[in-house]
């Protein structure tokens, strides 16, 4: 991590939702319906990488605060994060296999995986299945 040399006042990003529902419960799926082909998913997942990415690399120590729902995109950004610290009540997933049918960039893949273990992934992914808050801490998410 390098110094923040840009803003050298702030020592860390905190990102948390509005309330105790949800941290993000991810993309607003109806936008999907704007794509016309394959290759606006394609475009979608790299501008989230390019997102993810600036969190990755930001050079404060970045702490995801979450209560509720951390679902998908929210997921997403919660993984990116330094830190993460979860209230009990917190529901992480990717319940794309439900909603959408799609899948994540494999950079995500790959966070995901470095964080929890490739076979912990495919059970989330391919069951759509959530993590619950203590669940969550014994895996060290």
């Amino acid at each position: 991590m390098q110094p923040n040399r840009r803003h050298p006042g702030v020592k860390a990003l905190v990102i948390t939702g509005a309330g105790d529902k949800a941290f993000a419960a991810g993309t607003d799926i109806a936008q999907f319906q704007d794509f016309k082909g394959g290759d606006d998913g394609v475009a979608y997942e790299r501008k989230m990488d390019r997102i993810l990415d600036a969190i990755e690399r930001c050079a404060a120590p970045t702490i995801a605060a979450i209560a509720g729902f951390c679902t998908g995109g929210g997921a997403a950004i919660a993984a990116v994060c330094d830190l993460r610290i979860a209230a009990a009540n917190a529901q992480f997933g990717f319940p794309i296999a439900r909603t959408l049918g799609n899948c994540l960039s494999m950079a995500n893949y790959a966070r995901l995986a470095a964080l929890i273990g490739p076979q912990r992934v495919k059970e989330m992914l391919f069951l759509a299945k959530m993590i619950d808050g203590p669940t969550a801490r014994d895996l060290a998410l």
